[in-house]
């Protein structure tokens, strides 16, 4: 991927709006984040936005929520075109932007109103539950800045009732399993349990600890979905998102890598890995 990049980048200045929406989609797709490509390719892209069809500039947006890249200036003249084609947004169009905004936490505050509300008016077309769960994480992130946007009520309440219905049952894995063992053994960490659920019901953490000076650590066991494919230890934005969420609800949140953190320390012994937990930052701080 990277050879391919680095054979693009020269040719960006010659890509359409659609080659260029497909190139950030794609590395979002497969989890990669070059810094120094995408900033190019947003400077390709900044002049073109207004010929970016709908599903591309939420395709786009997407895409830079989920590799968690923040260019402030470019979200703003990437929403300003949306602004000009909203009423053409498909219900995953509309879904997907608000979301980015959330992720990216990027305030516009007449956007996010104007979709929430063309949301509302297709309500019956979400259809998708994904859709409606992007939505309602967007609404948790509202509620969490103290925004003062009107969310209409019916499409509340769908959305609500769809991350409810759709979140997945807690089942820990092994590892999971084998984490929440090695927890209980660092200091302030004996009374961990599993799959603690929040105080409003939204989320369950995978290792919960009540610490001695009566704050709240969630310690998440995360696969490599969480991470970005080429910095297998840095979170995406779903992650990100989701770790803004528990510690708006009162949690500090550490996320343990599954698979390139946990597994080479446990290998080498108990000591080795309360050792690795503690270094990021399980237990009193």
């Amino acid at each position: 991927m990277a050879a391919l990049l680095e054979a693009a980048k020269p040719h960006l200045r010659d890509f359409n709006s659609q080659h260029l929406a497909n190139t950030v989609w794609a590395l979002a797709t497969l989890g990669h984040a070059d810094a120094d490509f995408m900033a190019a390719l947003l400077k390709a892209a900044t002049p073109q936005l207004r010929k970016f069809t709908p599903q591309a500039l939420a395709n786009t947006a997407w895409a830079l929520a989920t590799l968690d890249h923040a260019d402030g200036a470019f979200m703003a003249s990437l929403l300003k075109a949306a602004k000009l084609q909203l009423r053409d947004f498909t219900p995953q169009a509309l879904a997907n932007t608000a979301w980015a905004l959330a992720v990216l936490d990027h305030a516009d505050n007449a956007l996010m109103a104007a979709l929430l509300q063309q949301a509302a008016g297709m309500v019956r077309d979400l259809a998708c539950a994904e859709n409606c769960t992007q939505l309602f994480l967007c609404m948790l992130w509202l509620k969490d800045q103290h925004s003062d946007i009107a969310v209409p009520a019916q499409l509340a309440e769908t959305c609500k009732r769809a991350w409810m219905e759709e979140r997945p049952q807690p089942q820990p894995s092994d590892t999971q399993h084998q984490v929440l063992a090695v927890v209980r053994q660092l200091p302030g960490c004996s009374g961990a349990t599993s799959e603690q659920a929040t105080d409003d019901g939204l989320f369950s953490i995978d290792i919960a600890v009540q610490l001695p000076d009566g704050s709240k650590l969630a310690v998440e066991v995360d696969g490599p979905t969480h991470f970005l494919s080429n910095a297998p230890t840095v979170p995406n934005g779903t992650t990100r998102l989701r770790n803004r969420l528990l510690e708006a609800r009162g949690w500090r949140v550490v996320s343990v890598p599954a698979r390139t953190g946990w597994d080479p320390h446990a290998k080498r012994g108990q000591q080795a890995a309360r050792d690795y937990l503690l270094s990021l930052g399980v237990g009193p701080v």
